[in-house]
């Protein structure tokens, strides 16, 4: 579970790095044209969390909900290599709902993983985990793309196809009953 948490978060920070400097340098966007960017996202993650969500929570597994967000959230980001700004715009929706289905999912497997006086713990850990893969895929996000381009994206999309194998892993695990 911690791997996974790390996963995401090194995505995570490889994308939101390399995303305005991709924009900029290779799409000549403004911040203006990068917030109405953002703006969609964050929309999609709202409809996601606040519509979508509840219902499918209902009669998915978090596995499974976990699995398929990162499966969007990784062809969001190979959309986002690309330099047709109509793409951006698609990768950042797929981001918003693959997100928004999969980190609540995490989640709550994370808070079943252990036993209850160490939720708190738990949870530290995992807080931890990410924090450090921010850190290192922030500092890193530059250096790829100055090497990669906006082939950097596929960097963030590899971490996300990890994370979906993970997700599939705890899917398959006998004791994982009905998330």
């Amino acid at each position: 579970m911690m791997a996974l948490y790390f996963l995401v978060f090194l995505g995570f920070s490889i994308f939101t790095a390399a995303l305005p400097i991709h924009a900029a340098t290779d799409l000549g966007w403004t911040s203006s044209d990068l917030g109405f960017l953002f703006t969609a996202l964050a929309l999609s993650l709202v409809v996601t969390e606040s519509v979508l969500l509840p219902v499918l929570a209902r009669h998915t597994r978090d596995a499974m909900l976990g699995a398929i967000g990162s499966v969007l959230v990784m062809i969001g980001y190979i959309a986002m290599a690309t330099r047709f700004g109509w793409a951006l715009y698609a990768g950042a929706i797929l981001y918003g709902v693959g997100n928004g289905l999969s980190w609540p999912s995490y989640l709550a497997l994370l808070a079943r993983s252990g036993p209850s006086d160490l939720q708190g713990t738990i949870q530290g850990v995992g807080g931890s985990a990410g924090a450090v893969a921010s850190i290192i895929g922030t500092l890193t996000s530059g250096i790829l793309f100055e090497a990669l381009g906006a082939a950097t994206f596929y960097v963030s999309a590899a971490a996300l196809a990890a994370t979906t194998l993970l997700f599939v892993m705890q899917l398959a695990r006998p004791d994982a009953g009905d998330d």
